[in-house]
């Protein structure tokens, strides 16, 4: 009985020594992961801090982006000649004529008529643009050799709808709006300002 007494007690002591062992050991397990958890939080952390700051700056970037298109398209419509050569000038530069084209596309439409005439009524006024005509018949001036003309193509074929459309699918209808310019006029003159857009 003596041995067998002696035997549990040593058994109970391995066993009290291995669950304080198991105990440490999952501690020590336990603290590793704690800080490998802890270590992995802050790199994800750091992340996220990292792309809040990335979006923070495009969205005020966006911000800024937006009001210098609000500035330029703010130019329209052209009102006098005076008009039609800074919205030359301001064409000249490649990236405010792509920001302007894309804009101007977004007036939709659903034919290639349409949006080009939604886009001249937007940019310029009948009082100008009866001093044009496409070619520059009849004693006026070209339309043609206007940036503003390219703009419009431009525009036109950014526009969902209407971006297969050729020069001449273009051409026809912007011709044709600026042949009725000095009708428009003289129509908006005798009428009210809603029927003068008809």
């Amino acid at each position: 009985m003596f041995f067998k007494s002696q035997k549990l007690a040593r058994k109970e002591k391995y066993q009290i020594v291995e669950e304080t062992l198991n105990k440490k050991n999952q501690k020590l397990v336990s603290d590793q992961s704690d800080k490998e958890f802890s270590k992995e939080f802050q790199e994800i952390h750091s992340r996220i801090d990292g792309v809040t700051s990335a979006l923070t700056q495009l969205i005020t970037e966006n911000g800024e982006f937006q009001r210098q298109v609000e500035k330029i398209m703010n130019i329209f419509p052209i009102r006098n000649l005076n008009d039609i050569n800074k919205t030359e000038e301001i064409l000249k530069n490649p990236q405010q004529m792509n920001i302007i084209a894309k804009e101007l596309s977004r007036l939709g439409g659903g034919t290639v008529k349409e949006i080009t005439k939604r886009i001249m009524f937007r940019i310029i006024n009948n009082e100008t643009a009866q001093l044009y005509s496409w070619e520059g018949q009849k004693g006026k001036q070209k339309f043609k050799d206007l940036l503003l003309g390219k703009l419009i193509i431009k525009a036109v074929r950014l526009n969902e709808k209407t971006k297969e459309a050729s020069e001449a699918d273009i051409i026809k209808p912007l011709r044709e709006w600026l042949v009725r310019a000095k009708f428009r006029r003289v129509q908006s003159n005798s009428q009210p300002d809603d029927a003068a857009d008809l």
